[in-house]
């Protein structure tokens, strides 16, 4: 009787000492059950493996190992920069392979701009710890930002107006060695114009410096020249900055480039200055909001006004972004509708454009390189042009585009045909990139 209450009792002990084991919070992440994507399969097993090192971490006593990355780790986050040098490298001589050793010199060669060392590590932690698609897509947007790279691509464009356009870029990115949040980029595009009577080809050679405090305040000015073959020429240029924090940002831009709403506005070198203002918010973190102004000069005298509102929500299966959801409103106005001999302008330029669009997106990964999607959206469009009569402009519109992954690079590919002002286009556009 005595041998039964004593199991007892150390039954109860060893349930409530160990509840407070099976009550982490990486439980919570995903719900226990089969998962129904790759990505979630892979996201599962990387909770288990932190669950698991969580546990082991509770249940054993600290290293040496484990106080140097610990230290290293802390001098990191202080900005002491080659004190955690030498902390994750004495971790290293430990143990050679150490995920977290691994990782922390990437930061910390990347803070001090040495980004071929920074290269190296990376390659090493890729090749001692295989990763899950998640993180992979991680790392590969984390080495973009340490490699040259280059993009070629080409945009079709073809509206029910007869007007057509084609343009062929190729792009180069170069980081700087020595500031690290600086970089350059060049970029020429070849754009060739025309509609039922005329052809016009243009030449734009574009030169970027951007500078990235972070991820969330950047600023970036371009120089933008572009030359049509008749011999007349626009400096273009436009300048961008970006501030803010994870739930709130302001978007500034000022800009100058062509006109280009029509082979009359192209050939007369008709130009732009615009000013514009965008604040991004986010409701909650399926909830994004976005509200925009536009402020632009023609060079033949007229002016006009653009309001954009936009509010985003996505949808969720599995705790992982299933469907997105957008509507959006806008209205905008020309200050003249008529030239100075009292004709209708040779351009649109409607003195009340109100509009609103739904639409629904959806994307799927197919295995590691493969990702896909379509799009589905609903356009209505009202406007007023040199009569008092409202005219209405409505439908349909669909998109599909996909993109490849390899170990350098991706190559991404768009159609669609949509509704557009007062007419229907149809875009085509491919891209590939390379990282160096």
């Amino acid at each position: 009787m005595q041998r039964v209450l004593r199991h007892t009792y150390l039954l109860i002990v060893f349930v409530f000492l160990c509840k407070p084991l099976f009550c982490q919070p990486f439980d919570l992440i995903y719900p226990q059950g089969e998962a129904t994507d790759n990505v979630t399969k892979e996201l599962k097993k990387l909770q288990d493996i932190q669950r698991d090192l969580a546990l082991e971490k509770l249940t054993r006593e600290p290293s040496k190992l484990d106080a140097y990355i610990e230290l290293a780790e802390l001098r990191l986050s202080q900005g002491r920069l080659h004190e955690a040098k030498r902390f994750f490298e004495m971790a290293l001589q430990l143990s050679p392979n150490n995920l977290q050793a691994n990782h922390g010199l990437v930061m910390v060669h990347y803070h001090l701009g040495d980004f071929d060392k920074s290269r190296e590590k990376l390659e090493t932690l890729h090749r001692y710890h295989p990763l899950s698609d998640y993180e992979r897509e991680k790392l590969d947007a984390y080495k973009a930002k340490l490699n040259t790279s280059g993009t070629a691509g080409m945009y079709i464009r073809e509206d029910s107006r007869g007007f057509q356009e084609v343009m062929s870029s190729i792009e180069a990115t170069f980081p700087s060695e020595n500031f690290k949040k600086l970089e350059v980029k060049y970029r020429a595009e070849m754009w060739s114009h025309e509609d039922k009577t005329e052809h016009i080809n243009s030449n734009v050679y574009s030169a970027t410096i951007n500078y990235a405090a972070d991820s969330n305040n950047i600023l970036a000015l371009t120089y933008s020249p572009e030359t049509i073959r008749s011999g007349k020429s626009t400096n273009g240029f436009s300048l961008q900055c970006l501030a803010g924090s994870e739930s709130l940002k302001l978007a500034l831009r000022s800009s100058k480039n062509i006109f280009k709403e029509n082979i009359f506005t192209i050939k007369n070198n008709y130009e732009e200055n615009s000013q514009a203002v965008t604040l991004y918010g986010n409701i909650h973190h399926r909830t994004k909001i976005m509200q925009g102004v536009t402020l632009a000069d023609i060079s033949d005298g007229n002016s006009r006004r653009r309001y954009d509102t936009s509010v985003i929500y996505s949808l969720h299966r599995n705790h992982l972004p299933f469907l997105t959801a957008s509507l959006s409103f806008w209205q905008s106005s020309y200050e003249k509708q008529f030239d100075k001999r009292g004709d209708l302008l040779s351009y649109w330029a409607p003195s009340d454009f109100r509009g609103n669009e739904f639409s629904l997106s959806w994307e799927k990964n197919q295995g590691v390189n493969w990702w896909w999607g379509v799009e589905g959206n609903y356009i209505v469009n009202r406007y007023k042009f040199g009569v008092p009569v409202v005219m209405e402009d409505k439908g349909p519109g669909a998109s599909l585009f996909c993109n490849y992954k390899f170990t350098n690079g991706n190559v991404f590919m768009s159609l669609s045909e949509r509704s557009r002002n007062y007419f229907t286009e149809r875009r085509l556009e491919i891209y590939a990139s390379l990282n160096f």
